[in-house]
């Protein structure tokens, strides 16, 4: 289940709200082998400062925090794009800590304090990356145990959302995907 909440005020009274959310979320969340996801809109012009020469910067963030992030494409009619972040409590607070931080020096910052998009039409899943193979069909919940795991993984990189697939784990090469994922999570993913 996905929440907006739009957040304003002071970078210390930001990052208290930050540990707030990922506090209620951990509360709350049932299947606590599945991880967290958080996500931040956030200015164009302030993404380089996060992202850096050849992407340096994130490596740096995600190898320093535990954290996995995701960084939207750039949306022609958007002057923002989307940071998800997907690890545990702590990963996901420290991370999201030090972008927000950073993108404090951003001088396109203060243009940005109200996030409306009324007069702009986005398709569903605009910032989530590739859309999904919608012309394949889908597989019945029943039929799911008829498959190898093989054929599970290869069919969910097809028609899953990358939404879905940060959300099991399910990224990475087939050799990787096939040796770490069991045969009951790519059931799972499928089943969502």
């Amino acid at each position: 289940m996905e929440r907006i909440c739009v957040v304003g005020g002071n970078a210390e009274s930001i990052g208290k709200c930050i540990e707030l959310i990922l506090d209620h979320a951990c509360r709350v969340k049932s299947n606590v082998d599945i991880g967290l996801m958080f996500k931040m809109v956030l200015p164009n012009s302030a993404i380089s400062k996060i992202i850096n020469h050849s992407g340096n910067a994130l490596k740096m963030l995600c190898a320093s925090t535990g954290c996995r992030l995701h960084v939207s494409k750039r949306v022609p009619s958007m002057q923002e794009r989307l940071v998800s972040f997907v690890g545990t409590h702590s990963s996901i607070s420290q991370a999201a800590q030090k972008v927000w931080q950073t993108i404090q020096f951003d001088l396109h910052v203060h243009k940005h304090r109200q996030f409306c998009c009324n007069d702009t039409d986005l398709p569903l899943g605009i910032w989530a990356g590739p859309v999904a193979d919608d012309t394949m069909p889908l597989i019945e919940p029943s039929q799911i145990k008829l498959h190898t795991k093989r054929e599970l993984a290869m069919y969910l990189q097809q028609v899953a959302h990358r939404e879905t697939l940060i959300r099991h784990k399910l990224f990475g090469s087939m050799k990787s995907l096939l040796k770490h994922t069991s045969m009951g999570a790519l059931a799972d993913a499928a089943m969502e």
